[in-house]
């Protein structure tokens, strides 16, 4: 198979690597396995079974005890995905080594092995089904492994994602972030950030994920003046819109929350009717005076709902004609929960399709205001040259 560049190996049980393997001109290689005991595959601390060629490699998120030895050869990789182990300490040497993502493993082991490397983007997320990881570590240290690898690589780091990690106050922020001028995508995502430093404004991004910082009340006026901004991720905080909340059956407290059209606060999740005057106009001046800052900025303000789409919101936007009739072509209000949410469906096929609280609540103009990494490929000729080649150089926005 001369043609041969991707392949992907899910699930399998393979110990030994096939001694063809190494002679396909593959660039890409995923592998899953079904055995998490350590040395459970031999081929997995082979250095000569796998083909020189590769430039990317995707491990199973599963497996923490895996050596990764089989990859100590292959100086043409590129990017590598360690999933949950940790990051050996040879991974430095290798000479083309760009971007590394991993999941859960201590960030201690890379801070030590990604010493002097030109990293373009780097992952390391904690996700919600292991959202207790943090806690239940007491001796688990983050922020100063993390300063040393944003000051290694601040010369040439795009991407930085650190969902689920605590990034409490601005003493936990990390500061050499300050230093990474070629910065465009930023995802703290679910990092109980209260406060963002004033200086985050200087960075030239282009996307900011800031979702489910339910603290988050404000934004730094140094981000009035980021031209490079594009958009702002602001589900679950003290900035995002009104939305109807789901919750698991046996959260007798929350029933009575279920299906209304709801708002979070620093008092927690409460009906729309009930949030104050006050409240209502401070998130509304907030969210206004970025925008007309920013007209080419968008907000992502609402829940993804229906279609696996958010509503994206910038001031002046119109109502939908395909919407209710009444709002049609009106300057929409980001507040106003008429334009995203919509009645429920009597269709079957939506029956089918969706879930009644998701036909009760899905977003009125999901086909009007998607997300940027939908759009921009639509929206690229707008965009100005330098913001234009930073998505594209970043691939996956």
């Amino acid at each position: 198979m001369p043609r041969l560049r991707v392949l992907s190996l899910d699930e399998c049980d393979i110990k030994h690597m096939p001694d063809w393997l190494r002679s396909l001109p593959l660039e890409e290689l995923q592998v899953s396995t079904t055995d998490f005991q350590a040395n459970a595959y031999p081929w997995d601390r082979d250095e000569d079974c796998l083909p020189r060629s590769l430039r990317i490699f995707r491990h199973d998120d599963r497996n923490c005890n895996a050596s990764l030895a089989c990859l100590r050869q292959l100086t043409q990789l590129e990017e590598v995905h360690l999933g949950s182990a940790h990051c050996p300490s040879w991974l430095g040497q290798l000479p083309n080594l760009k971007r590394v993502h991993g999941y859960l493993a201590p960030i201690h082991s890379y801070a030590d092995a990604l010493q002097g490397v030109a990293l373009e983007v780097f992952t390391l997320q904690i996700p919600f089904e292991h959202e207790d990881f943090v806690a239940s570590h007491e001796e688990y240290e983050f922020a100063d492994p993390l300063e040393r690898l944003l000051s290694s690589a601040s010369a040439t780091l795009q991407s930085l994602d650190l969902h689920g990690h605590h990034l409490l106050g601005i003493d936990a922020f990390p500061r050499a972030l300050r230093d990474c001028r070629l910065l465009r995508k930023l995802d703290l995502d679910k990092c109980e950030i209260q406060v963002l430093p004033e200086w985050i404004g200087e960075l030239p991004l282009v996307v900011l994920d800031l979702t489910a910082n339910y603290g988050l009340e404000d934004l730094p006026l140094s981000m009035q003046s980021c031209r490079t901004l594009r958009l702002i991720k602001l589900r679950l905080t003290c900035l995002s819109g009104p939305y109807a909340p789901s919750f698991e059956a046996d959260d007798e407290d929350e029933n009575s929350l279920e299906g209304r059209v709801c708002l979070l606060t620093q008092e927690g999740t409460m009906p729309l009717e009930e949030v104050s005057t006050e409240e209502l106009n401070r998130r509304r001046a907030a969210l206004m005076a970025i925008s007309r800052a920013l007209p080419d900025l968008r907000l992502e303000l609402h829940h993804a709902v229906r279609g696996g789409r958010c509503v994206c919101w910038c001031v002046g936007d119109k109502g939908d004609a395909g919407g209710d009739p009444q709002y049609a072509g009106q300057t929409i209000d980001p507040l106003d929960p008429h334009w995203a949410m919509e009645l429920a469906s009597d269709s079957e096929s939506d029956s089918d399709a969706e879930s009644e609280h998701e036909m009760a609540c899905g977003p009125l103009l999901a086909a009007a205001f998607e997300p940027l990494e939908q759009t921009f490929h639509y929206n690229r000729n707008e965009l100005a040259d330098d913001v234009k080649q930073s998505l594209l150089d970043l691939d996956d926005e």
